[in-house]
């Protein structure tokens, strides 16, 4: 036994209202069934090629309608808009169910550009002040012969040089051991004391004695 459904019949009026989706060169998709029998662009041969190779049941259903009762559809045409139109508001919307859902797609958003990410109270700094690196100096600060540009190890802090007799060695040996000696001076700290004073921490002369952090008074 089948469990196949048979469409309900379509009124006549109710069939005028299907849009017709053929013919789009012709300026007639999107149309009515009804507004384009009105105007003459649509004739009895149309409506059997559509009833025999359309995929819309609602379609097929507007077209049997109408070539069912041409005395119908001829009156219907005549009809005056007002009447035509109190007529369609008064029947019930039985297409929904029979023609096939709209292909309706949400209005996507509006691409987000980068500009969009900028705070509204955000000013641009105009003016930068970059620091200036260390110029060259005039002789090599290890051993005072002439030095002479090395761009290669220029950066933003200092200019690149090298030393004419030594080469590279005294300008890593200038830039470099004040930062070790720095780093390794017996006053430096190791583990900085606590804000309060409960802890004095650990300086580099106190490794000596014990291991880092090294406290003899918590045992």
């Amino acid at each position: 036994m089948s469990n196949t459904t048979t469409p309900a019949a379509l009124t006549l009026t109710q069939a005028r209202r299907v849009v017709w989706p053929f013919n789009r060169n012709r300026g007639l998709a999107g149309r009515t069934i009804g507004e384009l029998l009105d105007a003459g662009q649509l004739i009895r041969r149309d409506l059997e090629w559509a009833l025999a190779n359309a995929r819309s049941h609602g379609l097929q259903n507007a077209c049997r309608v109408l070539l069912s009762e041409p005395e119908r559809t001829r009156a219907l045409c005549e009809m005056p808009a007002a009447v035509l139109e109190n007529e369609l508001e008064c029947e019930e919307s039985a297409v929904a169910r029979l023609l096939d859902p709209p292909d309706i797609r949400p209005e996507s958003p509006p691409p987000m550009r980068w500009q969009d990410l900028i705070p509204p109270d955000f000013e641009p700094q105009t003016q930068c002040e970059m620091p200036k690196p260390e110029p060259i100096p005039q002789a090599c600060p290890v051993c005072g012969s002439a030095v002479r540009p090395d761009y290669r190890w220029t950066t933003h802090r200092r200019a690149g040089w090298r030393c004419d007799k030594h080469g590279l060695a005294h300008y890593l040996e200038a830039i470099y051991v004040p930062m070790l000696q720095a780093v390794y001076a017996p006053d430096a700290w190791v583990i900085p004391s606590s804000e309060d004073g409960t802890y004095p921490g650990v300086r580099r002369r106190d490794l000596v004695k014990g291991p880092i952090g090294y406290w003899p008074e918590a045992n």
